[in-house]
C-alpha cells in the first residue's frame, strides 16, 4: 500500500508539473502573438505612435522577466527550455524597443541555456533548431551593434547545425527556412566586409 501511495503521489506530481508547463506554454504563446501584432501593426509603425508602441512592448517584456524569475534555477529540462524560450522572446522584444546591446545580452543568455540542453540531448532536432535560432539572432544583434565581422561565426555555427536536418522531408521545414536565412545573412556580412566572391556564392546558395 505504501508503494501504491508513493506511485499515486508521483503520478499526481507529474500531472501537476504538466499542467504548469501547459500554462507556461499558453501564456508564452499569447504574449508572443501580442508582441508580433504590436510589431507588425501598420499604424503602430508610424512615428506618432512610437511612445505607445514602446509602452506596449515594455509591457509584454514584463511578463517574460517575471517568467524568468520563476524558472531560473529549476533543473528539469521542460522548465529550462521554457527559460531559454523566455530569454529568446525577451531579446526580440528588447530589440524592437531599439535596445540592441541589451537584446544581445538576452539572446546570449538564451543561447547558453539552449546550448546546455543540446549537450544533454545532442540528437534532438528541436534542441538543435533552438540553438541555431538563438545563434541567428546573436549574429543579427552583433551586426546591429556595429560588429558585422563577429556575426559571421554564429551564422556559420548555425549553418552547421541546420544543414543535417534541412536535407528534405516535411519535418525539416523550419530548419530549411532558417538555413536559407542564415546563409543569406552570411552573404550580407561577407559583402560588407569586402569578401565579394564569397558573398556572391553565399547568396546563390541561399537562393
Amino acid at each position: 500500500q505504501a508503494n501504491d501511495r508513493a506511485m499515486s503521489a508521483n503520478a499526481e506530481l507529474t500531472a501537476e508539473k504538466e499542467k504548469v508547463q501547459a500554462r507556461f506554454a499558453l501564456a508564452m504563446d499569447a504574449i508572443r502573438t501580442f508582441h508580433t501584432g504590436v510589431s507588425e501593426d501598420f499604424l503602430l509603425r508610424e512615428r506618432p505612435f512610437d511612445a505607445l508602441r514602446t509602452k506596449l512592448i515594455r509591457g509584454a517584456s514584463d511578463f517574460y522577466r517575471k517568467l524568468e524569475g520563476m524558472l531560473r534555477g529549476r533543473p528539469d529540462p521542460p522548465s529550462r527550455k521554457a527559460l531559454g524560450d523566455a530569454y529568446f522572446e525577451l531579446g526580440g522584444l528588447t530589440a524592437r524597443a531599439l535596445a540592441t546591446e541589451e537584446a544581445l545580452a538576452l539572446y546570449r543568455q538564451g543561447l547558453a541555456v539552449r546550448r546546455a540542453l543540446l549537450v544533454e540531448a545532442p540528437d534532438a532536432p528541436s534542441a538543435r533548431a533552438d540553438v541555431a535560432e538563438s545563434l541567428l539572432e546573436v549574429g543579427a544583434m552583433l551586426e546591429a551593434t556595429g560588429h558585422p565581422a563577429l556575426a559571421l561565426s554564429p551564422y556559420k555555427e548555425a549553418e552547421a547545425l541546420l544543414e543535417p536536418a534541412a536535407g528534405g522531408g516535411g519535418s525539416g521545414e523550419r530548419e530549411r527556412e532558417d538555413l536559407g536565412l542564415c546563409v543569406m545573412r552570411s552573404g550580407h556580412v561577407l559583402k560588407d566586409t569586402g569578401h565579394l566572391r564569397e558573398a556572391l556564392a553565399a547568396h546563390n546558395a541561399a537562393r
